[in-house]
């Protein structure tokens, strides 16, 4: 659901992957003591693991855990993103546009902590498939730079059954946008389109609230305060929804601890899929590890 500058974020992060360097052959292994492999056998196996597996991951959407006075109180999402081919295999040496082939999931849940026995109120798991492109031009038009784009599938139910089944599948393509700073105060635009596709029989009027269009306004500084709007207009624009997040850096335990702390603000409808048509107010306090 939130998107808080996601082009951005994964942008950054794909940035950052790149540029880092391979770890030194003579790191410690977990897994040697663990399986008893041989010192090299440990150290080939880590460096396997983390140039194949670990490398390939990268943040996408934000990661938090929030809470507020409204039911239901609770709010949480964790988001990873993997991109699937190995940058130093073959396939994408030779074919260097398929580096932008990714898989990302991103898991959102309502939490009833004040109930008697704390049900879950609702989860949405949201996994996509898509095609990313960074830009690397500075060049401006209006002030603007493009930073990248994103096109492909993605899917979001709440894995119930019955009356309360809810599921779309969607084809979109995302665009981001920056001005200003990229590495002081800056402000990212990040609009969104996309159709749905397959059968929506479990809930025919969705697409009303949710509609077709998203944009997501982010204001800030990556060790500063970061202001983040998100607004979705459903079909008709008295079903729409904002989001307001409003995040800043806090040190704990002497900088061993690296997150923000985070104010959420919600009014419209479609924060969960199970209740998508009706319209809910609440503001949730908390921590946020990625935004």
């Amino acid at each position: 659901m939130m998107l808080i500058a996601a082009v951005a974020c994964a942008t950054n992060a794909l940035a950052q992957q790149q540029q880092a360097e391979p770890a030194p052959a003579r790191t410690p292994s977990v897994f040697g003591s663990a399986f008893a492999f041989g010192q090299v056998e440990s150290r080939q196996a880590t460096s396997d693991i983390k140039r194949g597996f670990l490398e390939n991951f990268a943040l996408y959407e934000p990661i938090y855990f929030i809470a507020g006075f409204d039911k239901p109180a609770a709010k949480f999402q964790f988001s990873f993103q993997y991109q699937i081919l190995d940058e130093e295999g073959r396939l994408a040496r030779k074919f260097p546009f398929l580096k932008g082939v990714c898989f990302a999931y991103t898991q959102r849940s309502l939490w009833d902590i004040t109930s008697n026995s704390s049900p879950f109120y609702d989860t949405s798991y949201m996994p996509e498939f898509f095609y990313a492109v960074t830009s690397t031009s500075r060049r401006c038009v209006l002030g603007f730079r493009w930073l990248g784009a994103q096109a492909g599938y993605a899917h979001e139910s709440n894995g119930r059954g019955g009356a309360d089944s809810r599921s779309m599948n969607k084809l979109f393509v995302r665009v981001s946008f920056v001005a200003g700073n990229p590495d002081g105060w800056r402000l990212v635009v990040s609009p969104k389109v996309w159709a749905y596709v397959a059968d929506m029989s479990d809930n025919p009027n969705l697409n009303d609230y949710r509609g077709y269009s998203e944009v997501t306004l982010s204001y800030g500084k990556n060790d500063n305060l970061n202001a983040s709007v998100f607004l979705r207009a459903g079909q008709s624009l008295r079903y729409g929804a904002m989001q307001v997040d409003v995040t800043y850096p806090v040190d704990v335990l002497y900088k061993n601890f690296a997150a923000y702390f985070l104010v959420q603000y919600w009014n419209g409808y479609g924060e969960s899929l199970l209740n998508y048509d009706k319209r809910t107010q609440s503001v949730r306090f908390g921590i946020s590890l990625v935004r």
